[in-house]
């Protein structure tokens, strides 16, 4: 699959003028040494024989882009984005996407509630004193629970500060 999409992405290349094919060699091993140079600078790994699972993603993304089409490259990028268990012994569930998917969401949090006081710094000591481990460690499950916590305080903090502002209100009545 990845030479058969380097061989459309040389040939667009050459299309586009970019790469200029010498009659004295034969075009499959230009197309070989040229599809090796694009492979070292895509992933660091020049033979696919010593790429792995890892540089799968960055090969047929660097290939489509380089054959012109930037949404099948992010595309290809976001459809084999499965990477697993973050550690050996993680719980079920507890995937590198997964943390990435629930830190964006207390990020928005943090963001829709940043003029209540929650803010990173604040999520972090919760996270520190709740479950003993820095926010850039935390599970998943950590990560929902502190995201439902950024939006609750959030919301309380806000409902205090206008139940404050209508007591005042009440407060300066002549009566």
């Amino acid at each position: 699959m990845l030479c058969r999409l380097a061989g459309l992405a040389w040939q667009a290349e050459i299309r586009r003028g970019r790469i200029t094919v010498s009659k004295n060699l034969v075009k499959s091993k230009q197309l070989e040494d040229w599809r090796r140079e694009q492979q070292l600078a895509a992933c660091g790994v020049a033979s696919l024989c010593a790429a792995t699972q890892q540089h799968y993603r960055a090969l047929r993304a660097h290939f489509n882009n380089l054959l012109g089409t930037p949404a099948g490259a992010a595309r290809s990028f976001r459809d084999t984005m499965r990477t697993g268990p973050v550690t050996d012994s993680a719980p079920g569930g507890d995937t590198h996407e997964a943390r990435e998917l629930w830190r964006h969401n207390l990020d928005k949090a943090i963001a829709a509630h940043s003029a209540d006081g929650v803010t990173t710094a604040y999520m972090e000591s919760i996270c520190k004193s709740e479950f003993k481990v820095p926010l850039a460690a935390a599970t998943p499950y950590q990560l929902k629970c502190l995201t439902n916590t950024a939006w609750s305080r959030g919301r309380s903090k806000r409902a205090k500060a206008k139940g404050r502002a209508v007591m005042d209100a009440h407060d300066n009545q002549p009566f």
